[in-house]
């Protein structure tokens, strides 16, 4: 870390133990019917966990931010992350994760490639792993975003 510049702590924290409160809230099933459900669970998911407290922040300090992630398309091969900070006239900052396609992906089919599985989707999908990985990535856009910040020219 250069000079002058600090460590960012993280913006969210996941309260594991309240985690159980959401028990049923995610069903595969459930979530592989129709393409909204397959493109925005991940986003309902986390805003229960919100409600629920099982994803706590300084509120004091950071207000009410707004969270988005949602898959860019139904095959599920890109999230796309936004944080919009509880900042007037602030834009959001936005993120994505694109899935690891194999080797040979650019020599398939439009169709074959579309069945390639995610790799975004945690094995297994439990409420659990869904917002550890959630919360990971929206501490990483925080982190890069306070570092853009910290180095914009004053």
């Amino acid at each position: 870390m250069k000079p002058g510049r600090h460590a960012v702590p993280d913006l969210l924290t996941l309260n594991r133990d309240r985690v159980r409160r959401l028990d049923g809230f995610y069903d595969v099933d459930r979530f592989t019917l129709d393409d909204e459900a397959r493109t925005h669970m991940q986003h309902w998911l986390f805003r229960a966990a919100i409600d629920v407290g099982a994803i706590t922040w300084d509120i004091a300090r950071w207000g009410h931010p707004e969270f988005v992630a949602v898959f860019a398309h139904r095959n599920q091969h890109e999230l796309e992350f936004a944080i919009v900070y509880d900042v007037r006239s602030a834009p959001p900052v936005v993120s994505s994760d694109v899935t690891a396609y194999p080797a040979n992906a650019r020599s398939l089919s439009g169709d074959a490639f579309a069945r390639l599985p995610s790799t975004l989707i945690p094995d297994p999908p439990t409420e659990l792993a869904w917002l550890a990985y959630l919360v990971c990535r929206f501490n990483d856009l925080h982190r890069r975003t306070a570092a853009l910040v910290d180095r914009w020219p004053r």
